[in-house]
């Protein structure tokens, strides 16, 4: 039986292949040592409970999660391998139009805020995300999801280039709520 240690993180697994679950449980993330979707991952890693080492590595030009044997390779894709990992997990939603809302909004990062060191439509997705979260708690449902993580970190990482200098009041309740989760303040603060 795996346990998780998040309170709201995932049942133990119950499956019928339990064993799955172990070998799921414990993975290695290779990544280039200034990768920015090193932390999305770490963050994602400890929300959803997995056991997962880091190595940094001039090898290799996008991160790397290796699971076993196998290898998946770029950020949202290990994103959402780990948000697969635990049956009955919901940092990937809790049910397929929240998993489609989640892979929305972590392609909307993607696309808005990590294409370019700065970002040419900034204010706009700023302003967005402000109508946003005028109603709303989290992106996707009523908890913390990967798409939260992705979009957080992101944000994360342009305030601490200088490139963000604020949020707007619910982005910026938004943005705390993120910034106060175990595993945001956890993986940011190792590095």
């Amino acid at each position: 039986q795996v346990l998780v240690g998040a309170a709201r993180g995932p049942a133990p697994c119950t499956s019928a292949a339990p064993a799955r679950c172990v070998a799921m449980a414990k993975c290695r993330l290779v990544t280039p040592a200034s990768d920015p979707g090193a932390l999305k991952i770490r963050v994602a890693a400890k929300a959803a409970g997995v056991d997962l080492t880091v190595e940094n590595s001039g090898k290799v030009q996008v991160p790397e999660l290796h699971v076993g044997d196998r290898v998946v390779k770029y950020t949202n894709a290990i994103l959402r391998c780990i948000g697969r990992i635990y049956d009955g997990g919901d940092i990937y939603g809790s049910s397929f139009v929240e998993s489609a809302q989640v892979d929305m909004w972590l392609d909307w990062t993607d696309m808005e805020l990590d294409c370019a060191a700065e970002p040419p439509q900034l204010e706009e997705a700023i302003e967005r995300l402000e109508k946003h979260f005028e109603a709303r708690t989290f992106l996707v449902g009523q908890r913390y999801t990967l798409a939260d993580v992705s979009l957080s970190c992101s944000i994360h990482r342009l305030q601490q280039a200088g490139v963000l200098k604020g949020l707007p009041t619910a982005a910026q309740r938004w943005m705390g709520t993120c910034a106060a989760q175990e595993a945001f303040r956890s993986a940011a603060s190792a590095g």
